[in-house]
């Protein structure tokens, strides 16, 4: 019964601190999380095949194509250095895999939904096979925008070079053997907590802070407010209101768009690319990387290798006034610039919308289809007007296109 007990407590501890980190400053969670972390998600075997597979970019992600447990369909996985391996729950319930442990994640919005730890018998990336690979099992709404089923997760990245060619959009993945001149390269160091997570260090006038290396963020930099004292607020491009990442927040964040100054990603100095500051943790994102005509990342020796070759991407998009957002079947605005003219007009954050240039939201029947045409009709483009919802009440608002970006 003394044993019993113990698993339970351990398990309680695990299952409500493993996906949050209100309480990683414990020792006795950061002992057993690492124990159970390297058990459930840090056994896998990896083979010694090399591998060169093709990637494609999907609203900003690095896309592959796997294979699971020796079955021939090719699934579209996120690689993601950011994030656990996970899968989503039709495909763990095609491959009939048991649930090992229950989790109730929590994502930076405050969102709670179930997960499931499971056991993925190989992951075939290309020539390559990594066996026994621990997952997380869960529901990424978004995902069924692209048709993507997965993450390929830093727990698969341990233990061999991944070199992301952003010219050819390639992935090689290969042994420690592999060689480069690393004079052609600036070399960054990695850090881990004991949850194995990646951290790079930023170096801001005289303070250091670390972020995380997320391929998973389809942003460039993001930083926390926390080091705002260390900027110069002649480099601040525009402060916006928003509700972050979903439209069913609760939670309402300002961030601030600045362009860097006096900062140094380790001795890398960075000069090119809008930062953002906000509540959300440090983080380096895909955008970044993907200004490298290569990228080399060897978890194992915890080193990135940036190419100082570089590739002439197109400037950073205008950062407009204004977003909208979709949930639950409702468009809302989710985005609104602070001090501009929009504001100024009478545009209030989680105003729902009713109609965009006379058609209907309601026709949006999920966030797939709002998505669909958030792009490709370009709505930021153009004039537009909105028929809002405010309680209870009806307002009409014209806007014109020279008002969207200031």
């Amino acid at each position: 019964m003394l044993n019993k007990n113990r698993v339970i407590v351990f398990m309680f501890i695990i299952s409500t601190t493993f996906m949050s980190c209100k309480l990683e400053n414990n020792l006795l969670v950061r002992v057993i999380g690492k124990h159970y972390q390297k058990r459930w998600f840090f056994s896998s075997v990896s083979g010694n095949e090399n591998a060169t597979i093709p990637f494609e970019i999907i609203n900003g992600w690095i896309v592959i194509k796997v294979k699971l447990n020796k079955q021939d369909i090719e699934h579209k996985f996120m690689f993601d250095t950011g994030a656990i391996t996970k899968i989503e729950p039709d495909i763990s319930e095609a491959l009939s895999l048991p649930k090992l442990r229950n989790f109730t994640t929590t994502d930076l919005n405050g969102v709670k939904s179930p997960a499931f730890l499971i056991n993925l018998k190989s992951i075939e990336i290309g020539e390559r096979t990594f066996s026994d690979v621990g997952a997380v099992s869960s529901n990424t709404e978004l995902f069924k925008c692209y048709g993507i089923k997965g993450i390929v997760g830093y727990n698969i990245m341990r233990d061999a070079i991944f070199k992301i060619n952003n010219v050819s959009q390639t992935i090689t993945i290969t042994q420690s053997k592999y060689s480069f001149n690393k004079k052609d390269f600036y070399t960054i160091k990695i850090t881990k907590d004991w949850r194995r997570i990646m951290y790079l260090t930023l170096k801001i006038n005289s303070m250091k802070t670390k972020a995380v290396l997320d391929t998973g963020s389809s942003n460039a930099i993001n930083l926390n407010e926390s080091v705002e004292k260390e900027l110069d607020k002649k480099y601040l491009i525009k402060r916006k209101a928003l509700i972050k990442n979903a439209s069913n927040s609760s939670v309402l964040d300002t961030v601030s768009f600045f362009k860097p100054h006096d900062f140094k990603l380790d001795n890398f100095e960075l000069d090119k690319n809008v930062f953002i500051l906000s509540k959300t943790r440090n983080v380096i994102g895909n955008d970044f990387l993907s200004g490298f005509a290569e990228v080399i990342l060897d978890s194992k020796k915890n080193r990135l290798y940036l190419s100082k070759s570089q590739i002439g991407k197109k400037q950073q998009g205008k950062i407009s006034n204004f977003t909208l957002g979709w949930s639950d079947g409702i468009v809302m605005i989710t985005g609104l610039a602070i001090d501009s003219e929009l504001e100024k007009m009478g545009l209030m954050i989680g105003d729902q919308v009713t109609s965009i240039n006379g058609l209907a939201t309601s026709s949006f029947q999920n966030i797939c289809s709002f998505k669909k045409f958030d792009s490709s009709m370009d709505i930021y483009e153009t004039n537009m007007n909105l028929t809002i919802l405010r309680n209870g009440q009806e307002f009409e608002y014209a806007i014109d296109k020279s008002l969207m970006y200031e």
